[in-house]
């Protein structure tokens, strides 16, 4: 529950800070709490993305898709 908090209340207060007129503070802590709300979804959209076929074949071969190779010593 706490970590909902965590992110939650940073939003909001953003929120509140670009309705009184401070736009950067806002978007900042917007930004902020977006963030710590959403970070848990990346390894779910991560394992998503490589099964798709042309799409996971450049995350997982990023080096292959620019010609660029690693030089072995």
């Amino acid at each position: 529950m706490l970590f909902f908090l965590q992110g939650s209340v940073p939003f909001f207060l953003g929120l509140f800070l670009l309705f009184v007129r401070w736009p950067v503070a806002g978007i900042i802590l917007e930004l902020y709490g977006s963030f710590v709300l959403f970070s848990g979804y990346g390894p779910p959209i991560q394992a998503f993305l490589y099964q798709i076929p042309i799409i996971g074949w450049i995350l997982q071969y990023p080096f292959q898709l620019f010609g660029l190779r690693r030089k072995r010593a």
